[in-house]
């Protein structure tokens, strides 16, 4: 059997990608079955984290967030710029670009920024 993705927006993704992450093994024999968190904003780009979260960037909320496997969404305000594209670290931290800053920042899992 083929199984294809298809996303219409990054909303969709963002929700595909959370719910393929999100499924217990009971839940692997459920077809069908699809779990959607709303977020607010359109997100650009999103990693699994060390900590077991899903990390994301927000550029016009000038935000990175953090969204727990139940979906509970919190969201850390970049200081210099919007955020683009994030990717987990070997350190355990979780790292993004700033669009038109010409920066990279990184973000503990505790949501402490440095760029």
């Amino acid at each position: 059997m083929t199984h294809r993705l298809i996303a219409k927006t990054p909303i969709t993704l963002v929700s595909c990608l959370f719910a393929l992450i999100a499924l217990s093994p009971a839940a692997l024999g459920t077809v069908g079955k699809i779990r959607e968190f709303p977020l607010g904003t359109s997100p650009n780009g999103i990693a699994a984290g060390s900590d077991g979260n899903l990390w994301l960037t927000e550029p016009y909320a000038v935000s990175i967030g953090r969204i727990t496997t139940s979906g509970s969404l919190t969201e850390f305000r970049v200081p210099g710029g919007a955020p683009q594209r994030i990717a987990a670290g070997p350190d355990g931290h979780m790292w993004f670009t700033v669009g038109y800053g010409n920066k990279i920042g990184r973000i503990s899992t505790s949501g402490v920024i440095t760029e």
